[in-house]
């Protein structure tokens, strides 16, 4: 029944796969974004935006979640187009097998190569979401500088879809609300080349120097701090932390008002 998903609003992009650099692609990088490794991706799709208050309260089984800002002060119908929060992964990804109950296929949560693959308009060296360029950012997300109602109020979410898409179509991958990734979270990438080494990154030279200071192993645990990946930067965050390599994390049960989630799907 892929009708039920065009119901809820829900639209699907065409990722077509191929292979980029995943990590720091400028100068300006986290330790966790190292090192920068190639990755070969299939065909997927992803949904346009985060999943909205809407689409998520259709499921039937989910818990009651409060509505977090000034929503309160607007009609039901912009509600409706907030992206969805205080989701925890657990429950995004009891979504996704709901979803794929209904529509028959099979819908997840994208892995953070996709995520950061689509993020990057196909793996361009895109800074933010479809521009790389600062004074154009506010275009295309909603951060700490331009997410403020007014300057009595905190920042908060607004509707999805707003601001202007990146090359694919996809909107709000650069802030608005952070977003699940089925990944577990590593504190630096687990498959790149000498992945079994921290790094330690030469500005200098604009490159990772091996070692840092010492090997460092992986541990035993493939799941060093049980936290999942989180992606994207939100309302709050500044424009450093909604770069399209930036990472972060949580535990599969934490919920927060600026976590939210986006569907991908196998062709």
């Amino acid at each position: 029944m892929p009708d039920f998903a065009e119901n809820l609003g829900i639209k699907w992009v065409y990722i077509p796969g191929g292979t980029f650099r995943m990590g720091v692609i400028f100068w300006v990088g986290h330790h966790n974004e190292h090192p920068v490794h190639k990755v070969n991706l299939s065909p997927y799709y992803l949904s346009a935006t985060q999943v909205t208050r809407a689409q998520y309260e259709a499921w039937p089984t989910k818990r009651p979640k409060p509505i977090y800002g000034r929503a309160w002060l607007y009609d039901n119908d912009y509600a409706n187009d907030l992206p969805v929060t205080n989701v925890s992964w657990n429950d995004a990804e009891q979504y996704c097998k709901w979803l794929s109950k209904k529509t028959g296929w099979s819908v997840r949560l994208p892995t953070e190569a996709e995520w950061e693959y689509a993020a990057r308009s196909g793996g361009k060296w895109q800074k933010w979401a479809g521009t790389s360029r600062k004074r154009a950012l506010g275009k295309y997300a909603w951060y700490e500088d331009n997410s403020r109602v007014d300057d009595l109020y905190n920042p908060e979410p607004h509707l999805v879809a707003t601001k202007r898409p990146n090359r694919l179509g996809l909107y709000d991958m650069s802030g608005n609300v952070s977003e699940w990734c089925a990944d577990w979270y590593y504190d630096y990438y687990p498959h790149g080349p000498f992945s079994r080494l921290r790094y330690r990154f030469d500005r200098a030279l604009r490159r990772c120097i091996l070692p840092y200071p010492e090997p460092t192993y992986l541990p035993d645990d493939p799941r060093p701090e049980g936290t999942k990946i989180i992606r994207g930067g939100d309302y709050w965050d500044s424009k450093e932390h909604v770069r399209c390599t930036d990472r972060g994390c949580a535990e599969p049960s934490m919920t927060e008002d600026d976590i939210g989630f986006r569907l991908a799907r196998t062709p």
